[in-house]
């Protein structure tokens, strides 16, 4: 899949990507409300990309206050290839892993990051995520 970012919105394959949890690349906003963020980026209200399905994302564009979060399945392996990224989060991480192919490592989700050749990609976001399950 192609995921295209933009101050106007968001594009999987060339099509506004949706709000809709059924899809294997969704949209929702999140507010973060965790004693990190500080007090100026409490009313930030984050675009979060989730990545929900095995497969390659390629991931081009520019955008603010916008995060990617891979939750897949733990028998789906996940590429994401950076061309040319320049993604921020004032309040979270830009990019999480929350779960995907198990790496065989005791537990830990295996993704694949790539650089594509010749582009150059800027990544930033505020701080390690917290984990607060009990699991």
């Amino acid at each position: 899949a192609s995921i295209n970012l933009s101050g106007d919105g968001i594009t999987v394959n060339g099509v506004a990507a949706e709000y809709d949890a059924s899809a294997s690349v969704y949209l929702e906003n999140k507010t973060e409300s965790h004693p990190d963020i500080a007090e100026e980026y409490k009313d930030v209200s984050n675009t979060v990309i989730n990545i929900t399905d095995a497969g390659t994302y390629t991931i081009s564009g520019a955008r603010e206050d916008t995060q990617i979060l891979v939750s897949a399945g733990d028998k789906d392996e996940v590429k994401l290839v950076f061309d040319g990224v320049d993604l921020s989060c004032k309040t979270a991480p830009a990019v999480l892993i929350k779960s995907a192919k198990e790496s065989g490592k005791g537990g830990e989700a295996a993704v694949t990051i790539w650089l594509n050749e010749g582009s150059e990609n800027k990544i930033s976001g505020s701080h390690i995520a917290r984990v607060n399950d009990e699991d």
